[in-house]
């Protein structure tokens, strides 16, 4: 399986005072078994105080409004559960990890080139609930995050490692591109 993951942020509002962002996550996946390929595009956009949007806190906790969309979608869909499997939102904007450890500084070559960057290394519980026609599904994920502060969102690698009831899956993330003045990719989503 390949993919890629896109982090954006895509607006500044005013919300009850305070200002939020709009962060956009894009998430594309192909699969290729023996049977051919499979492949995905999934987004979503979630409104955030920017207050939460800092280290030690848990973002998700704090979404304000959610909306998701497929590639098969028309329009974006508000999203009331941000943890129903679709999308990997319970690990992007989770807070500080369980049983978090440091990682000794590692030297990692990026697209901003070679920084030292600190470690971190612990796990998430994730619950998705994928409504009556799943039962819930209950997974750990075991995150290692090299971070720099160059890098925009500040992480530079993470590897997830997912446990479920269906077997363990592990992705290999590393920050390939960086830019600015990112548009929305679901301008429908308010």
């Amino acid at each position: 399986m390949t993919g890629a993951l896109r982090i954006a942020s895509v607006g500044r509002v005013i919300e009850k005072s305070e200002p939020c962002r709009w962060i956009e996550v894009q998430f594309d996946f192909k699969l290729a078994n023996g049977e051919g390929q499979l492949r995905k595009s999934d987004w979503c956009k979630v409104l955030i105080a920017e207050k939460h949007l800092v280290k030690g806190q848990s973002p998700l906790d704090h979404v304000l409004r959610a909306w998701y969309r497929s590639e098969a979608d028309d329009s974006s869909q508000k999203m009331e559960n941000l943890g129903d499997g679709r999308t990997p939102l319970p690990i992007i904007l989770s807070g500080p990890l369980q049983d978090g450890e440091r990682l000794a500084t590692a030297e990692i070559d990026s697209k901003l080139g070679k920084l030292a960057c600190e470690g971190v290394r612990g796990t998430l519980k994730l619950n998705s609930s994928r409504g009556d026609a799943l039962p819930d599904v209950y997974q750990k994920c075991e995150l290692e995050n090299r971070m720099h502060a160059a890098s925009p969102f500040g992480v530079v690698t993470s590897r997830w490692t997912l446990h479920s009831v269906n077997g363990t899956l592990v992705w290999h993330l590393t920050l390939v591109d960086i830019g600015e003045n990112a548009a929305s990719k679901m301008p429908d989503a308010k």
